[in-house]
């Protein structure tokens, strides 16, 4: 399931998927973004990609819980690629 996460973000949902299978589809959906220019976008544009993968838990027993875990893992994921590029 897919959805919009506040203004600029979406979230995946992947039930009974386990965190490696989480992040093969994260890493396929980076390529695919990040590989195709946004339509109508000047040719030097370039969309850069971030996830955050958590797993529903004994560390995230709660929605909210969940949805702070993969807020970290989203600002670290950020934090990186800014200090690569």
């Amino acid at each position: 399931m897919a959805g919009q996460y506040g203004p600029q973000g979406f979230m995946l949902l992947l039930p009974h998927t386990p965190l490696e299978g989480a992040a093969h589809v994260c890493r396929r959906l980076q390529g695919m973004l990040e590989d195709t220019p946004p339509v109508g976008a000047p040719a030097l544009s370039r969309l850069m990609s971030c996830f955050g993968i958590a797993g529903y838990g004994p560390e995230a027993r709660s929605s909210r819980r969940l949805l702070r875990q993969a807020e970290e893992q989203l600002e670290q994921a950020r934090t990186a690629r800014l200090e690569d590029d």
